[in-house]
């Protein structure tokens, strides 16, 4: 129980000693809880691993969804409360100090902020296709593939009228238009095996099956995180605390153009950290941990083979 509501995780690892990493999934409301193993099982001989569905999203949405069917409790303020309080039940649980917290996309948004405010029970912070400006990045990733379009000739009234509409509406269905429009000229080379690893997983249920449904509608679920969804399309790293107490690393894939890497890479000389690291993999999207898991899970192990 988190802040008077059952939330649902998974924990998994080898030695209760292990230092603990808490990941948060990206979205909004996007749980990978179910497919997290593809990469955790690398690493639970040296950590403990926690998922979370948040609040609001997956299985905690339906294990809560009779006392708050419209998400009238979900807010940013309240997922950054349910962190802190998860946070202290796993530093009880397992008998330690601080945790490791690993956030990617919106994940990351909201780890880099609970990182900041809470270094004393916080050892690092890993973000993963870290958030510096959704809004800043649309615009970086559209003029990008408006200029590769022109270059190759082709018609790009279709791209450019996508684009006004989301200026005008950044509606969650103008922004997945848009995105749709320009990812014809961002391809990845490296495919991304979320879906493989999540309906192929041992803990995929009809609790995930029903909630990635729900997700197809837009509409619907736009009023569901909205709240959520606000924030992110607003949030700029750059109005947050610059200065981290803890180890930071990020690890992006070379081909995302939600989070584009170079403006992580902007980032990361911009803050201030004991040590901070930027890894890379070649050819990899946004989802990167899903798409080379075990390179993924070794740069975890490496980051912190010699704390």
């Amino acid at each position: 129980e988190l802040n008077g509501q059952k939330q649902y995780v998974i924990m998994t690892g080898r030695d209760t000693s292990n230092p603990v990493i808490i990941c948060l999934h990206g979205g909004p409301g996007s749980p990978d809880s179910f497919a997290n193993y593809a990469y955790a099982d690398n690493l639970t001989d040296k950590f403990t691993f926690v998922s979370w569905d948040q609040r609001g999203s997956g299985r905690t949405y339906y294990k809560n969804m009779a006392s708050d069917p419209d998400n009238k409790t979900v807010t940013f303020e309240q997922a950054l409360d349910d962190l802190d309080a998860l946070v202290d039940y796993a530093r009880e649980r397992f008998g330690q100090d601080k945790v490791i917290i690993l956030g990617h996309s919106y994940g990351s948004l909201l780890g880099s902020r609970y990182v900041t405010e809470h270094p004393d029970k916080v050892s690092a912070y890993v973000g993963v296709a870290q958030v510096v400006s959704l809004a800043k990045g649309d615009i970086y990733s559209y003029e990008d593939a408006l200029k590769k379009a022109k270059e190759a000739g082709d018609d790009t009234s279709a791209m450019e009228n996508a684009y006004k509409t989301y200026t005008e509406d950044d509606s969650l269905a103008n922004y997945m238009a848009l995105r749709l429009a320009v990812n014809v000229y961002h391809p990845t080379r490296v495919p991304d095996n979320a879906l493989v690893y999540g309906f192929f997983s041992p803990y995929f249920g009809m609790r995930e099956l029903d909630w990635f449904l729900f997700q197809s509608d837009l509409e619907n679920y736009e009023g569901l995180i909205g709240s959520l969804m606000d924030v992110c399309m607003t949030y700029d790293v750059y109005n947050e605390k610059m200065d981290y107490e803890v180890p930071v690393y990020f690890i992006s894939g070379t081909d995302d153009w939600v989070c584009p890497v170079s403006m992580t890479e902007d980032y990361k000389d911009a803050i201030t950290a004991p040590e901070k690291e930027l890894y890379t993999l070649e050819g990899c999207g946004h989802n990167v941990q899903f798409s080379l898991p075990n390179e993924f899970a070794d740069i975890i192990r490496n980051a912190f083979s010699d704390k």
